[in-house]
């Protein structure tokens, strides 16, 4: 019951993400803790869902494909809110 409830939570995040990447053409490149089961999961279903409709929508374009030389494709990093968020974008 937990992991189904957990799931339903879930369920907004991904959606919006997913229209968020269409609306503004991007198809990011996603990171995340593979440890964390929540961001983890998120990521898979984002990108199942990502893929799904490039494989689709034949017309659909995103910046940094191939034929893109202007920009390059966006990083989507997703983090618990448990996690340092400063880390993730910190280089040593």
């Amino acid at each position: 019951m937990v992991q189904r409830k957990t799931h339903l939570h879930q369920r907004p995040i991904r959606v919006g993400l997913n229209l968020l990447c269409l609306s503004l053409h991007e198809y990011p490149l996603i990171r995340f803790r593979t440890e964390n089961h929540v961001t983890r999961c998120i990521a898979e279903q984002f990108q199942e869902r990502m893929n799904k409709h490039l494989s689709e929508d034949k017309s659909f374009w995103y910046y940094g494909m191939e034929m893109d030389t202007v920009m390059e494709r966006a990083t989507l990093i997703l983090v618990d809110r448990r996690e340092d968020l400063v880390a993730p974008l910190m280089h040593e």
